[in-house]
């Protein structure tokens, strides 16, 4: 074998493993820039969709007593990736205990239209890479169906690894008492 052919197959080698290198440097930083970035939820206590004027917390109705929570949420998704918020609901406490879910409304009639919350009824949403998506939510909870006191409402979700996440919403300083609470007037990052 001569000297020319070894150095074509060395030089053919130290090509290919370098190429071979510098493709999984190439996808090694995909992967990572995919990933750069954050998921921040933000959210809007508003008024009710269902009765004029009524902000959350404890009203009644023909239905009895009741306490809900009309929100907006926006989700903010900075990576290059979808990302996944799955089963968005509020948790209700009690000195520090678990005591129930609220109730997520999936639909309701409004001056004889049929409105949708959350994503066409889903409170799980898909978030598309580097977009912000605002969707209406609503939760309630009635008297009737529920026996405990609580002091405390959390927000609850799965994020796009299935890990559940937990934040203080709202301390509740009189469990149903009828109130007329405010409204948040600028977006609050949930944290």
């Amino acid at each position: 074998m001569s000297n020319n052919f070894k150095l074509l197959i060395v030089g053919a080698m130290i090509s290919l493993i370098s190429s071979i290198i510098t493709f999984l440097m190439q996808e090694a930083y995909k992967q990572l820039s995919k990933n750069q970035g954050k998921v921040k939820i933000y959210r809007k206590i508003v008024y009710s969709k269902f009765i004029k004027n009524q902000t959350w917390g404890f009203s009644t109705s023909t239905d009895g007593l009741h306490f809900s929570i009309p929100m907006w949420i926006e989700i903010h998704n900075t990576k290059n990736k979808n990302e996944i918020i799955r089963n968005f609901n509020l948790a209700l406490y009690n000195n520090g205990e678990k005591v129930s879910m609220m109730t997520q409304l999936n639909h309701g009639n409004i001056n004889g239209e049929n409105l949708f919350f959350g994503d066409n009824g889903v409170y799980s949403f898909l978030v598309s890479p580097e977009s912000i998506e605002r969707y209406d939510l609503y939760f309630m909870l009635k008297k009737k169906d529920f026996e405990y006191n609580f002091d405390e409402v959390r927000v609850s979700y799965y994020d796009t690894r299935d890990k559940h996440k937990e934040f203080k919403l709202l301390e509740i300083d009189r469990c149903w008492v009828v109130q007329n609470n405010k409204i948040d007037t600028d977006w609050n990052l949930i944290d």
